[in-house]
């Protein structure tokens, strides 16, 4: 279940779950963190799908309009447990870094 993992429910759990996936991909993108091709693209498939502004559910719904969007990221959270996890523990490991931030190579010359 979702739940285990994720946090409590509601607006500010999904706000929270749309930023992990976010850092996660640009954690892989600046090398980082390394994901599988499949990995990457399921992540911008769900993030466009929520940025996009023609959904299922339209999102001038009130209350129901964001259903989809957060069940699919929900969904994809779960298909992605163990990397979610791993992730997360691995920014606790390494706090001071800034993952949307390339990473410079030391000159050793």
């Amino acid at each position: 279940m979702v739940r285990s993992f994720a946090g409590s429910h509601g607006i500010f759990s999904a706000y929270h779950e749309v930023e992990i996936l976010a850092a996660l991909l640009a954690a892989s993108f600046y090398g980082h963190r390394s994901l599988t091709i499949f990995t990457k693209l399921l992540i911008l498939l769900v993030l466009a799908y929520i940025l996009f502004p023609f959904d299922i559910i339209p999102d001038v719904i009130p209350m129901f309009g964001y259903a989809d969007d957060i069940m699919l990221v929900r969904y994809l959270l779960s298909q992605m447990k163990k990397e979610v996890n791993d992730f997360r523990n691995w920014r606790q490991a390494h706090p001071n870094v800034d993952v949307y931030s390339p990473i410079i190579p030391e000159n050793n010359g």
